[in-house]
């Protein structure tokens, strides 16, 4: 656990912006940010996650992921919701993504609302 976590310091991002997210309220797919006052690690336990599907809005949104690496291009996105190169993570800084890590948030722009998926399975999006 975090043990400097409380209730003011975990953020998620909405139609209305950020938004305050009380501690144990986490959803699959969902990315979220930590505020910390200096280096902290944190443990989180639960089932392994093979796939989540994702909720997208129109525009900015922030993901996040399941309990194995997904490379950007294997995203199921039958709608072609992302735009191309805007998927950011955050490491004291952004940078393009090119793999979806466990345990972080990244930020992707959507040319609309609809659904992705992550999935653990590689499959081949021309089928």
């Amino acid at each position: 656990p975090c043990f400097s976590v409380d209730e003011s310091t975990l953020y998620s991002f909405g139609n209305e912006g950020y938004i305050s997210v009380p501690i144990g309220v986490m959803e699959i797919g969902r990315g979220y940010w930590l505020r910390f006052e200096e280096a902290e690690t944190c443990a989180f336990s639960g089932e392994l996650i093979n796939e989540a599907t994702i909720t997208l809005r129109d525009d900015w949104n922030l993901i996040g992921s399941i309990s194995s690496s997904v490379d950007v291009n294997t995203i199921i996105d039958e709608n072609n919701l992302i735009i191309p190169g805007t998927v950011f993570g955050f490491e004291g800084g952004y940078f393009p993504a090119e793999t979806i890590e466990p345990g972080y948030g990244y930020w992707l722009r959507s040319t609309g609302d609809g659904e992705i998926t992550l999935t653990s399975e590689v499959t081949n999006p021309e089928n």
